[in-house]
């Protein structure tokens, strides 16, 4: 794994390469995590001998040079030339050379290659092991075998994946504004606003004050709300808007975590809200005709857009922000990861043992947002509104978010719904009377982009005295006088798709 042509480059490097290149940081910190790896995998005994002496003055070179601002080499010899290292001087005087530009960058490519390896075979004890369990017939049964080789392999790409994209973030980490190349930036800019990157809410009050014209990846999103305003609703909501705005890109998907409905409910809600079938009438051929399968209608949907849903369950008030970067890790690899959905960010924590709830919630706040980061995704999170949200006559602050400003302080844009001053509204329709739920949705944050005045979203629940709920949400037509006398607009409210009918 590591030869000793390898050995020299680190040592040489160390005794040549000034303080002043860029990037030597980060070059020497990943030399000394490869040395630091192999001692750990590698048993000393199992070095060759005229290798370890050379391995351990490697070693404690690049640990030395990662964590020095200025860099002297008459000063690293009169360090070491006394202690154990001492008969090694002579070499290292030896290889004191001159390093270009084009030296560094050879070295720089040469480390961070092997640190790719070296994350990407840190498995392979686990392998052998399997390996030779099957070949001497060390197991219980087949299926133990079967389970232990797909959590191997999936450990593995879940692996390659993390490597890939810790890869990517660490070539944007820095910039030297006068001798970097912008390049690998600028393109990194282009794709956060490229449109195929870009998720709909489907809401055009929304879409319309962001930037780009919907999430952006990358962000934290948190969509606050009174309890039973619905939250959880919203969420499926924005999935199918997602879904349906989408650009078709193959293998999309779109993952919703969820600890506040069962995948049942859940089911339920996103076929209602796919096929605008009033959920009462779902349940009736569910319950009375054995032929009926939720599965047809919802596919012939993500067909069309090349898409796919992944719905997971979490146990609501010990699911820690680690475990929920596990699920959205092991996701990432079976397919083009679009967005999260979290459901909701009150039931998760941090897992660190935060005594005071406030703080806790910052921080599994913070942890959501890395994920955003690293994934180059947006994470959309609901939340829990304090109880001033709920007064009609008060118009709505950040102030109140519920248990933690931190929520606030970490997101890149927050929305709140809240009940109307009228939160019944009732529209003709056909001939009928058709009642609606409003719900009064306002943008309070927005980094880099507007706020807006509250507007309002309608769920359709009666037409007539027939119920026809099914759990869509669409924006409320805009009427120039009183809906309920308003004749003229009926056509307008007929003709369009508003909450499914």
């Amino acid at each position: 794994m590591l030869g000793e042509y390898f050995i020299d480059r680190c040592i040489c490097a160390c005794c040549s390469i000034d303080q002043e290149h860029a990037k030597v940081k980060q070059i020497f910190e990943a030399a000394n995590f490869i040395l630091s790896w192999y001692k750990k995998e590698v048993s000393r005994t199992d070095m060759p001998m005229e290798f370890i002496d050379k391995f351990d003055l490697a070693n404690y070179l690049t640990e030395y040079r990662s964590k020095q601002k200025e860099f002297n080499f008459d000063k690293l010899i009169i360090g070491i030339k006394d202690g154990k290292l001492k008969d090694l001087v002579p070499y290292i005087n030896a290889n004191v050379t001159e390093f270009s530009d084009d030296d560094v960058s050879e070295f720089k490519d040469l480390i961070l290659s092997k640190k790719k390896v070296c994350n990407l075979v840190s498995g392979k004890k686990n392998f052998q092991k399997l390996l030779n369990d099957i070949e001497t017939g060390n197991y219980i049964d087949d299926t133990e075998i079967c389970e232990r080789w797909e959590h191997e392999i999936s450990r593995s790409w879940s692996k390659i994946n993390d490597v890939n994209r810790l890869e990517a973030i660490e070539e944007v980490a820095s910039l030297d504004l006068r001798n970097d190349d912008y390049s690998v930036v600028e393109n990194d800019i282009r794709e956060k606003y490229n449109e195929k990157n870009i998720i709909k809410t489907g809401f055009e009050s929304v879409d319309d004050l962001f930037t780009a014209g919907g999430f952006e990846r990358g962000r934290l999103y948190t969509i606050g709300g009174i309890s039973n305003i619905g939250k959880s609703n919203f969420a499926v909501n924005l999935i199918k808007n997602a879904v349906m705005c989408g650009n078709e890109d193959p293998d999309s998907i779109f993952l919703y975590i969820t600890g506040e409905n069962l995948i049942s409910e859940s089911l339920e809600r996103m076929y209602c809200c796919f096929t605008g079938e009033p959920h009462v009438d779902m349940l009736n051929s569910l319950m009375n005709d054995r032929t009926f399968s939720l599965k047809k209608e919802i596919h012939k949907n993500l067909d069309s857009k090349k898409s796919n849903i992944i719905m997971r369950y979490f146990k609501a008030g010990i699911t820690t922000s680690s475990q929920i970067a596990s699920i959205v890790s092991e996701v990432s690899t079976m397919g083009n990861l679009k967005a999260v959905y979290l459901d909701y960010l009150d039931l998760t924590n941090s897992g660190r043992g935060i005594p005071d709830l406030r703080l806790d919630l910052g921080q599994a706040c913070l942890d959501y947002k890395q994920i955003g980061i690293d994934y180059k995704i947006p994470f959309i999170q609901l939340t829990q509104l304090n109880r001033s949200a709920y007064d009609k006559s008060l118009e709505p602050t950040l102030s109140s978010m519920g248990e933690s400003m931190k929520k606030v302080e970490h997101s890149d844009f927050v929305l709140f719904l809240q009940s109307p001053q009228k939160p019944i509204i009732y529209f003709p329709f056909n001939g009928l009377q058709k009642k609606c739920k409003a719900i009064k949705m306002t943008v309070l944050k927005n980094r880099g982009g507007e706020t807006g005045d509250s507007t309002q979203i309608m769920t359709a629940t009666r037409l007539g005295g027939k119920k026809i709920f099914n759990y869509r949400m669409e924006e409320m037509p805009k009427l120039q006088t009183d809906p309920v006398v308003d004749t003229l607009q009926i056509n307008d409210i007929h003709s369009s798709s508003w909450a499914g009918f």
